[in-house]
């Protein structure tokens, strides 16, 4: 299973081989996402019963929508539509 990932079909155009909502080993190389999530988690990792950093988790939650701000903003000198409306539905 090495350089392969599982991949569920979601839509199927032309093809007998591949069925709707199957699960296929696919080449990691040719995915155009190698990570298992590209979006942030919402939550903290912090347990709820322990004392948070407050100060810590609003400077992260500032440099993140920075960044994305950044993004946003490059992608649409770029012209990328398709970037554009993924940072779109992160925002």
């Amino acid at each position: 299973m090495h350089g392969k990932t599982p991949v569920r079909i979601t839509s199927v155009l032309n093809s007998d081989k591949l069925k709707k909502d199957e699960i296929v080993l696919w080449d990691t190389n040719i995915l155009a996402i190698h990570e298992t999530s590209i979006l942030p988690t919402p939550q903290s990792d912090i347990p709820p019963t322990s004392k948070g950093d407050g100060v810590m988790n609003y400077s992260l939650q500032m440099l993140q929508l920075g960044f994305l701000l950044m993004q946003l903003n490059d992608t649409e000198r770029e012209g990328d539509g398709n970037r554009s409306v993924l940072n779109w539905k992160i925002f």
